[in-house]
């Protein structure tokens, strides 16, 4: 399954590149304008929020992790928990923009960032395998909480607490995954 959802990020980023990125915006982001349920008419913005790449030579780098990372839990999962774990996050997150959206003073939000969904699955590799070295011979768990923490000071640097509790909701969702899939033991260790 690791392969067709790279081959999938990389059709997405070449249709964005060939039909404009605010045409590919308008057509396959998800949003959602508060007492608005117009998002009910593109139901298919649900999924393909996570096709808008930009096209930049850190696309490579990312298609490259996304590989390595889905290969990695294919390999101690199987299909199934990629298929899953990558379909609760790419579903859950707008769900939580409608949610919000119904709050008083909530404004509109549009969700067209697939680092929120693929981030996980390399913290999913780092409760799989908090020791392992990576980069620089730092362990997994080291770069999981390092990067994650720079993700959460950049948005909330931009002031951005929307995307914030996205990045957060997704990491909570691959925790508890990880942990019905009996993993996470190994982080506590």
């Amino acid at each position: 399954l690791h392969a067709p959802l790279v081959l999938v990020q990389i059709a997405g980023m070449v249709a964005g590149a060939i039909f404009g990125r605010e045409r590919w915006l308008e057509w396959m982001a998800f949003r959602v304008e508060p007492g608005s349920w117009g998002f009910l008419l593109r139901p298919w913005a649900f999924v393909t929020h996570v096709l808008i790449q930009p096209v930049s030579p850190w696309f490579i780098l990312q298609m490259l992790w996304l590989w390595q990372w889905g290969k990695i839990l294919e390999e101690n999962f199987g299909r199934g928990f990629l298929l899953r774990l990558y379909g609760v996050l790419t579903l859950a997150l707008p769900a939580v923009l409608v949610v919000l959206s119904v709050l008083p003073g909530s404004g509109g939000y549009q969700l067209a960032n697939p680092g929120l969904v693929h981030f996980p699955l390399f913290l999913a590799v780092a409760m799989l395998m908090p020791d392992a070295q990576w980069l620089f011979g730092w362990p997994f768990k080291y770069w999981a909480a390092a990067l994650s923490a720079i993700f959460l000071l950049m948005y909330l640097a931009e002031r951005d607490l929307v995307n914030a509790l996205l990045a957060v909701t997704a990491g909570v969702l691959t925790y508890v995954l990880m942990r019905r899939a009996g993993m996470v033991s190994r982080l506590e260790g």
